[in-house]
């Protein structure tokens, strides 16, 4: 009698992605992220207090020059009360370019634009922390990871809902989408994956600098780990494609650091910084006040990640698991370089890496 396998591992790769079930994973963490977002989906307007409304503006600026036939506008006509300036020169144009997109292209709104940016930035930053961490430690890990992401006082509330700051909720979905990517390139080593991290990087670096300096930190970081994985090429490949980045970016960053002596930026209200302590970190989230005409932002990264770190690095180191370790490293310098310095756009970054270091609680 003849005898079949059954067994789908002797298919071809195509017929066995064919095969497979839905990825409940990725489906929660997508659920999950709509509930992070949906402020921005029920809410007619945008959070009050913060700069969201200037991002609205800048949308609609470019949104116009779009139209114009200007693809990369130079200077803000309606600056300075009329008079103009070299704002968009200056300032990072990354941000502005999803919502100017989809103002000229669907709606014709700017206001709708940025808040479905917003809901955008939020779907992706944890479907990509959840697809990062799947693919190395599991699909149940990249579900906690997500989750801790997400909620994290400092990325799921004070970015987008009290200082709505546009640059910085795109900047927290590019991170993992970054890491993501090189992971891609080094284990697989896919043309298309070279492109990726390429885009990711120069998009980074035109949204916010030093967000995007962080981000191909930490990939470096990340894939100094993955060397003994890794072939040599494929490192080089890596290397590279974030050169490439960088050169595409060149556009923006180039001319600003040039003539960055050109203007002087005047302020009428004094800018003030917000001191970090460790309390901070760990605090859990407050409820917000109704009646406070300014929210008080939140810089921490909140105590459910902290709780699943702590209970996860005794696993961690038991079962000498290096990948949450590389990230405990991270979590812990950045964060020390955070309070130290009151750089509170380390708190993305630091966020990401104790909820890879949270996620290992399912090893208990």
């Amino acid at each position: 009698m003849t005898t079949f396998d059954r067994s789908t591992d002797t298919l071809p790769a195509w017929m066995q992605r064919t095969l497979r079930g839905p990825d409940w994973g990725a489906l929660i963490s997508l659920a999950f992220s709509l509930i992070a977002a949906w402020s921005f989906i029920a809410q007619p307007a945008l959070p009050a207090g913060g700069t969201a409304e200037a991002h609205v503006y800048r949308a609609a600026e470019y949104a116009y020059a779009i139209r114009e036939g200007r693809l990369y506008p130079r200077w803000s006509a309606t600056a300075q009360g009329g008079y103009g300036a070299p704002i968009p020169h200056y300032v990072a144009p990354g941000a502005a370019y999803p919502p100017a997109l989809i103002d000229t292209l669907l709606i014709d709104n700017s206001l709708v634009a940025v808040r479905i940016t917003f809901v955008g930035a939020l779907l992706i930053a944890g479907a990509a922390v959840y697809a990062f961490t799947r693919r190395r430690v599991g699909a149940l890990a990249g579900v906690i990871a997500a989750l801790l992401y997400l909620y994290s006082p400092y990325v799921g509330l004070t970015t987008p809902y009290i200082n709505g700051d546009l640059p910085a909720a795109i900047s927290h979905a590019l991170l993992p989408l970054l890491l993501l990517s090189a992971d891609r390139l080094l284990r697989n080593d896919h043309p298309l994956d070279f492109v990726y991290v390429a885009l990711l990087a120069a998009y980074a670096l035109l949204t916010d600098p030093r967000a995007a300096a962080l981000a191909i930190g930490m990939t470096l970081l990340f894939a100094l780990w993955s060397q003994t994985q890794s072939a040599a090429h494929r490192w080089r490949a890596l290397l590279a494609a974030l050169l490439i980045g960088v050169g595409v970016s060149a556009c923006f960053w180039l001319p600003a650091m040039i003539e960055a002596d050109a203007v002087l930026w005047q302020h009428d209200f004094p800018l003030t910084q917000h001191a970090l302590r460790w309390f901070d970190l760990l605090a859990p989230p407050q409820a917000l006040d109704p009646a406070a005409l300014t929210p008080q932002a939140q810089y921490g990264i909140g105590w459910a990640v902290i709780a699943c770190a702590a209970v996860a690095i005794p696993m961690i180191i038991h079962t000498r698991d290096s990948l949450r370790g590389v990230f405990l490293l991270i979590a812990l310098a950045l964060s020390a370089l955070a309070i130290s310095t009151d750089r509170v756009w380390l708190l993305g970054g630091a966020a990401l890496s104790w909820a890879v270091v949270g996620s290992g609680v399912i090893n208990w």
